[in-house]
């Protein structure tokens, strides 16, 4: 059942109070605090009336959690059908299921990975060409996968 914020509770007194009765329902740690993070954003959503804050606001959520099955059990996959877990990620300080769709490569992502040392968001998997921190490209002679 859904946990809401109270009327003048701060989001750090929500996501506490949210995540132990999550965790107390069967969830996860990192997947309770999923589900308790989308709580949130959906109630601030609801309280925005200008229509284009509203809409970046939805984007933004539909970005965070795409993928993400909020609900899964612990012993269900965490992402949905046609999507992969790649690892996690920090959502507003806590770690979450990084869900990407499966047919999408880790470029578009925007992943971040640590090569030969440097820690990179652009990198191409299969692929001849790999920057490090938006440096020059090193070219390879064949399909590097990372």
């Amino acid at each position: 059942m859904p946990v809401n914020p109270k009327k003048g509770e701060r989001e750090d007194a929500f996501i506490g109070r949210c995540i132990a009765e999550e965790v107390s329902a069967g969830y996860e740690q990192t997947q309770a605090a999923a589900i308790c993070y989308s709580y949130w954003r959906k109630d601030k959503m609801s309280k925005i009336k200008d229509t284009s804050a509203k809409v970046m606001a939805k984007v933004a959520y539909d970005t965070d959690f795409r993928g993400i099955n909020l609900f899964a059990k612990p012993d269900e996959d965490p992402c949905w059908d046609g999507y992969q877990m790649i690892g996690m990620k920090e959502l507003d300080g806590r770690m979450v299921p990084n869900c990407v769709p499966e047919s999408e490569n880790m470029q578009e992502q925007g992943m971040e990975i640590d090569v030969l040392g440097y820690k990179t968001k652009n990198f191409t998997l299969l692929s001849t060409n790999v920057s490090i921190n938006s440096q020059t490209p090193f070219t390879f002679d064949s399909p590097v996968s990372l």
